[in-house]
């Protein structure tokens, strides 16, 4: 039988006991790790009075509380079983550390069948990130999900939502949102209805948020769907047509100008504010006539800004096109027609825009 016994005064330890010593300090460092990510969940839910919890990845505090004691647990019985120990203390540790193996592979098998594989997916809206996600789950023939609202790490529940046969509405994109300046309204399916577009005008929303105004969204972002309940409907009279173009007009171009690289600025270097842009007014058809907004942007990224507001064109549904040197995205269903890009970074600096919206009958 090996000596178990610890090296005496003076010796030069064994390659066996180095390597059990450096066990030692991996395993010690690992548990630190473990009561610090403990303390962090703990005090995070007990200093909000359980409002606030701690995300990390897929994992919510209880995933995390779930894999840190699974962790402690193996590397405790990792320790017992490295630590040396004299011969006439070996015929007590073995049934100790026989012990300690079945604990840590009970708990192993207890973490595997209580986590579920978590997905955890933002709530997009008009190709922006609204500030709050949805983490959903699945099992057997039922799926579930919980809506946080995001602050790094720490999120707070603001909604629950509900799946048949394990379906995941905002992880397979089964989603509209609508924005109406404070409040976000989200519907979505609660079974695989295999890309059909939701009517929200045909049932209230599956539930409502507030709106997060005061943080930089990220834009040009992928994530939801365009379905009919989001396409601005057809209003009953010329002055009501009018006011639905101005208030798309007025949204398009606040999300291209928001999907550029900052600072944004005009050619004068004069920072660009979405709410003082105006369109003005262009002809079209016979007697019909058009909103029309010109941009001429200076960014902190030319061509990340080329790509970033037309992924975001792309994202709320319009389609791609080409021509004379310059990028379209257009829709012939939405109040807004089209947008051209052309970067002439090279030549003056400057990214150049024009967005049109659909023609307007005169009268």
């Amino acid at each position: 039988m090996p000596d178990v016994s610890p090296p005496a005064p003076g010796a030069v330890p064994g390659r066996s006991v180095v390597a059990r010593r450096r066990i030692g300090v991996a395993g010690s460092v690992l548990l630190a790790v473990v009561v610090l990510t403990l303390s962090l969940v703990v005090g995070v839910t007990t200093w909000t009075g359980g409002r606030a919890s701690v995300l990390m990845g897929p994992l919510d505090s209880e995933g995390i509380v779930t894999v840190a004691v699974v962790v402690a647990v193996v590397v405790v019985t990792v320790g017992l079983c490295v630590i040396p120990v004299r011969r006439r203390w070996l015929a007590l540790m073995i049934p100790i550390r026989l012990a300690a193996i079945a604990t840590a592979s009970l708990a192993v098998a207890i973490g595997l069948i209580v986590l579920r594989p978590v997905t955890v997916s933002p709530i997009i809206s008009e190709g922006c990130d609204t500030g709050y996600i949805v983490a959903e789950s699945s099992f057997l023939l039922s799926g579930w999900g919980t809506v946080y609202r995001q602050d790094g790490i720490l999120v707070t529940k603001v909604a629950s939502t509900g799946g048949d046969d394990g379906f995941a509405p905002f992880a397979n994109d089964a989603y509209v949102v609508r924005d109406d300046g404070t409040d976000l309204r989200v519907w979505y399916d609660i079974g695989d209805a295999s890309g059909r577009p939701i009517d929200a005008s045909a049932r209230p929303p599956s539930f409502t948020l507030a709106k997060l105004t005061h943080r930089h969204a990220s834009c040009g972002l992928s994530g939801g769907q365009i379905g009919a309940g989001s396409v601005t409907p057809s209003p009953t009279s010329t002055t009501e047509a009018a006011r639905a173009v101005d208030e798309e007009m007025a949204r398009m171009t606040s999300l291209t100008i928001a999907s550029a690289v900052g600072p944004v600025t005009d050619a004068g270097r004069v920072p660009v504010d979405p709410a003082a842009v105006t369109a003005t007014a262009g002809a079209c058809d016979a007697s019909g006539s058009r909103r029309v907004v010109t941009l001429e942007l200076r960014t902190g990224d030319n061509a990340r800004s080329a790509t970033q507001i037309l992924a975001a064109w792309s994202a709320v549904g319009y389609r791609k096109d080409r021509a004379m040197g310059s990028d379209i995205r257009h829709s012939s269903t939405r109040s807004v027609e089209s947008l051209t890009l052309h970067d002439t970074t090279t030549i003056d600096g400057s990214i150049h825009l024009t967005i049109l919206s659909r023609c307007l009958p005169s009268g």
